[in-house]
């Protein structure tokens, strides 16, 4: 997470499941975290490693572009 500034997995509990998690920040500093899940047949590997992780940190971390 600390590299990417989000974690992925598929499949890894629930098979066709994958699940995004982000920090929430203020300031620089974490003091949460937002976690959204999709089945896999509703996301391509590219949309799932490329669009959705910025998606999701945009919404937890209040950007406008949304």
């Amino acid at each position: 997470m600390r590299e990417d500034g989000y974690a992925t997995i598929r499949g890894e509990r629930v098979p066709e499941l994958g699940s995004i998690a982000v920090p929430v920040k203020k300031n620089g500093t974490v003091f949460g975290a937002v976690g959204v899940c999709c089945p896999m047949s509703r996301a391509s590997d590219e949309r799932f490693e490329e669009e959705l992780p910025k998606r999701v940190l945009e919404a937890a971390n209040g950007s406008r572009s949304i």
